[in-house]
């Protein structure tokens, strides 16, 4: 079920997004905007270099797939713990 929905969700946006018709937070680039966020992370490279290797030679493959999208360097590779936006 829980691939459905995220197929669903490309289905219904990636040719949105392609042809440019998405939109961006108005607030992106308003120096008024006061809105903060802490998110808690662990680098993985430092944690578990088994792990890290083989998340990066996914990446590469993917790069191949879709060489423009950015893909974190193994040295970012990192696991988001706690993500809270106030």
């Amino acid at each position: 079920m829980l691939k459905t929905i995220y197929d669903d969700m490309w289905d219904s946006s990636y040719s949105k997004i392609k042809s440019g018709q998405c939109d961006i937070d108005k607030l992106i680039s308003d120096p008024n905007d006061t809105r903060r966020g802490v998110t808690a992370l662990t680098y993985l490279q430092n944690n578990e270099s088994k792990v890290c290797r083989k998340i990066t030679e996914f990446l590469y493959e993917l790069k191949k797939v879709e060489p423009k999208q950015y893909y974190y360097p193994e040295e970012e590779l990192h696991l988001t713990i706690l993500s809270i936006i106030s």
